[in-house]
């Protein structure tokens, strides 16, 4: 399979709405203009070993649908892997760099799974607010600006075994009215 690139689209890259189900794969996305990838209005979809560079969001899961984003790489976004509830996401082994404010984040009542993921180098490495509650596990968060894991607004997520290294004030963080399982972190300077 060759790579496709999807270069300076208005909106999104690729946008997956309403009830249908559908999978992008080994595509490149450039400087889009809402998303590389959005998946939206009830849809059910798939990324696997995609690039986004640029943009507002590297890849929006909203609203009732249900997103995987696998062996993938986000760099230089607004926000890199962006979540809001009721929506379900699960993001496996894939890289968030150099993006302006988040590397990941959940928002509303989202859940979802959120592992093995790399995030550097961003404003927050994760970040999860409102009523959100994935279960994140085995992340390294290293080199944030201002926090590796950061857990806001009644947020209950589970943190397990993540890394946080070297992030410029906080290793995790949790806010006021926050609920947060945190077992076997590590968090370094």
């Amino acid at each position: 399979e060759g790579a496709t690139t999807v270069n300076h689209s208005g909106g999104a890259g690729f946008r997956l709405n309403g009830e249908g189900q559908g999978e992008v794969r080994n595509t490149e996305f450039v400087n889009n203009g809402s998303s590389g990838v959005t998946i939206q209005g009830g849809a059910r979809g798939r990324a696997d070993g995609i690039t986004v560079t640029g943009g507002l969001i590297g890849v929006s899961i909203w609203g009732n649908s249900e997103g995987t984003l696998t062996n993938s790489t986000i760099t230089g976004a607004t926000n890199g892997i962006q979540v809001n509830g009721p929506a379900k996401a699960d993001l496996i082994d894939n890289t968030c760099t150099r993006n302006i404010r988040f590397g990941i984040a959940f928002y509303g009542n989202a859940t979802g799974i959120v592992r093995g993921n790399t995030l550097k180098e961003n404003d927050f490495g994760f970040y999860v607010q409102e009523t959100a509650c994935p279960e994140v596990t085995q992340n390294i968060c290293a080199n944030n600006k201002t926090t590796g894991i950061s857990v806001q607004l009644n947020a209950s997520p589970v943190l397990d075994e993540n890394q946080c290294t070297a992030n410029g004030v906080h290793g995790i963080y949790v806010g006021e009215n926050s609920a947060p399982v945190i077992r076997n972190n590590r968090c370094d300077t």
